[in-house]
């Protein structure tokens, strides 16, 4: 069965080119819509179902378009392709719609399919995980007076029996016996979730005070600003004994202001103050690394400022935040050999500058130098192999990856879990092959196989 795309783009070229890896790859009919006027009258007017569009960037009225994709009640995956000086845009468009991914479109034609794989498959997932009765805790209804939707309870897997007719009030205490039998759902039918969720939830929201956070124990958390880290961790899973861990950790470092010179003092209060990339890209990186320590039984007092005051410190010699979030700053085309090359250099600058500040914890050096470095030796400056990448290094490098991948393409569940599957292609050795399988454990994501027996340390 062939599968319908919907490119939106004036680029001639850049259309050839996915239409061509879609039909020789994927068995994919990929139309051509000029704009996104010509592309919501094809999605309201045409008989073609879309199975997915690609969006060509630079292109006005994105965040219109994408409102309006979530105002369908299709749930279409949408990947964004651009050339890599332009793709950074994308973070700010993908929290509009939740299926949703982003490529370079002149990396590659495996790498253009395996984009176009991931989005699809995230849709099959979605589609397949529907029931023809949703499940709700029982606990939202004793919150609500009168129904507006037909409940069900449910008997068996092939049998739910209607308890509350839309329109009549809810019996509290008919509810209330059910949980002491210990049913946890009540079940309504697909069409009138997708309808009444949003009534559900406004009503039960207004009701409940928000809850604040323990800023004695979480007060670096508590202050960010940063949404993405907030919807990472929840969507992570983080436990709240490393958040603690890394929050000690992190206000260790405020200490570090007033013994350190002006420069090395701004970056800390940048990163501190939770307002551009960096910060954010930084923090995310603190709290995944912590968590995954954590999990391998890694974490010492010790360990942990290692972690945090590397990752602290990583960027401090490079303020280009284009090379910063590219998959491989080498891979852009355009750029001097100059800016390149000094962006390169940034981990050995920063531990060189790092060299006349006292009393920091050890190994902050060798782990700045390997942060870019990759399990198959294709990362910089060096070029290491896992082999050469000692365990708290590989921790680092792992948090740093999954930090900027989910920094320029948010973070979804069902990515989460493709994410993972396509990590077992590199990180599948040595110390990262541990390290991946501890992040599994700490962020509750089952891998499809047996795990096998646990890796050893490669020291």
């Amino acid at each position: 069965m062939s599968l319908n795309g919907l490119f939106i783009g004036n680029n001639s070229n850049v259309y050839a080119l996915f239409a061509s890896v879609g039909v020789a790859r994927m068995n994919c009919r990929l139309e051509q819509a000029i704009n996104f006027k010509e592309a919501q009258d094809l999605v309201v007017n045409s008989e073609t179902q879309y199975d997915f569009f690609v969006i060509y960037l630079p292109q006005e009225g994105t965040p219109e378009f994408l409102n309006f994709l979530n105002e369908t009640e299709a749930e279409i995956p949408v990947l964004f392709t651009a050339d890599e000086n332009t793709l950074q845009r994308v973070h700010n468009l993908l929290p509009l719609h939740p299926l949703t991914t982003r490529i370079c479109y002149n990396m590659g034609e495996k790498v253009i399919s395996n984009a176009l794989r991931r989005i699809i498959k995230v849709k099959e997932k979605h589609v397949k995980s529907k029931e023809d009765y949703c499940p709700l805790p029982i606990s939202f209804f004793t919150s609500l007076s009168k129904a507006s939707f037909d409940t069900y309870i449910k008997l068996s897997d092939e049998k739910f029996v209607l308890l509350f007719r839309k329109g009549l009030p809810f019996d509290i205490e008919r509810i209330n016996q059910y949980k002491l039998k210990s049913c946890q759902y009540l079940y309504l039918k697909d069409s009138d979730y997708l309808k009444a969720s949003a009534d559900i939830f406004e009503k039960i929201s207004a009701k409940i005070k928000p809850e604040k956070l323990n800023t004695e124990k979480l007060g670096s958390l508590a202050k960010l600003s940063l949404s993405t880290v907030h919807r990472a961790i929840n969507h992570l899973g983080i436990r709240e004994e490393a958040l603690m861990i890394a929050d000690v950790g992190i206000n260790a470092t405020k200490e570090l202001v007033g013994r350190v010179d002006k420069n090395l003092a701004k970056h800390l209060k940048s990163v501190l103050s939770g307002r551009d990339y960096h910060a954010e890209h930084t923090m995310l990186s603190i709290f995944i690394a912590t968590a995954v320590a954590k999990e391998l039984d890694m974490v010492t007092a010790e360990t942990r400022d290692k972690i945090i005051f590397s990752l602290f410190f990583h960027d401090i010699c490079t303020e280009d935040e284009e090379l910063a979030q590219s998959d491989d700053p080498r891979n852009i085309s355009g750029i001097s050999e100059r800016r390149l090359k000094e962006y390169i250099m940034h981990p050995q600058n920063a531990v060189e500058l790092l060299s006349k500040v006292s009393n920091l914890p050890m190994d902050i050096d060798r782990i700045i130098l390997l942060h870019h470095e990759k399990p198959d030796g294709s990362g910089f400056p060096k070029g290491l192999d896992w082999k050469k990448i000692f365990p708290l290094g590989a921790v680092v490098i792992f948090a740093h990856d999954l930090s900027k991948l989910i920094c320029a393409s948010g973070i979804d569940g069902a990515f989460l879990d493709d994410i993972f599957d396509e990590y077992e292609m590199t990180y599948n050795k040595g110390n990262f092959k541990m390290v991946l399988e501890g992040a599994r454990r700490a962020f509750g994501i089952r891998k499809k196989h047996s795990l096998g027996e646990p890796v050893k340390k490669v020291s």
